[in-house]
């Protein structure tokens, strides 16, 4: 398993904004190919995407069209995001 993990700080007044605009682009999110794809709201104005994929070529054909359906909470953003990736080293 291959994992993208974006880490995103955004406009915390935004908030419904955003979420709104990720509930409009979810079926375009799921027809990329990833296994799952999970947000994860850590604190306020602060959240973790962990997308997982079957392979690095999986996740590498995705990126693109990930970073298009995604630039629409741009303007939200307050920082530019912090990509991490890798290969999965051992599942519990």
């Amino acid at each position: 398993m291959y994992y993208r993990i974006t880490k995103m700080a955004w406009d915390p007044s935004k908030r419904d904004e955003i979420y709104s605009y990720i509930d409009s682009v979810e079926e375009k999110m799921k027809a990329l190919g990833a296994q799952s794809i999970s947000l994860v709201e850590v604190g306020e104005g602060s959240s973790i995407s962990i997308a997982a994929y079957s392979s690095k070529e999986d996740a590498d054909k995705a990126a693109p069209k990930v970073g298009e359906i995604l630039g629409g909470i741009g303007p939200y953003m307050t920082a530019a995001p912090e990509p991490y990736e890798g290969e999965a080293t051992r599942e519990f």
